[in-house]
């Protein structure tokens, strides 16, 4: 468990590094973007410690040094069912573009040239 938490925590930070080496060449909505995905990648790493290992680890160990867990036991099951559930609704609520389109936020009409030189319209949702 400690080797895969080290894991995630060194890939993390690397990540920040290249993101951080990369800024100059990015656009402000490209920045945004890793940002709202960062985020997003940090709470679905964070959540299954909450819903799923927490639970099962206390439900494992607790025990072992005599603790009763009675009805509390019931709780770890409806944990590790939530999971499921709460993972894309982190990544609708975080990154914008979803959050919009899930909330019914249209972007404007707006007008595109295209190559064959017309206006055309576009929805941009």
């Amino acid at each position: 468990m400690s080797v895969c938490f080290n894991m995630i925590i060194f890939c993390g930070t690397q990540s920040l590094r290249q993101m951080e080496n990369c800024q100059v060449h990015m656009s402000e909505k490209t920045k945004e973007l890793n940002r709202q995905l960062l985020w997003t990648l940090g709470m679905q790493t964070l959540l299954p410690l909450i819903t799923m290992y927490l639970p099962a680890s206390c439900f494992i160990v607790l025990p072992i040094f005599g603790i009763e867990l009675g009805v509390g036991a019931n709780k770890t099951g409806a944990f590790l069912g939530m999971y499921p559930a709460l993972d894309p609704l982190i990544a609708i609520l975080l990154i914008k573009d979803f959050r919009n389109h899930v909330l019914g936020r249209k972007k404007a009409f707006g007008r595109v040239s295209t190559a064959a030189g017309g206006n055309k319209e576009k929805s941009a949702a």
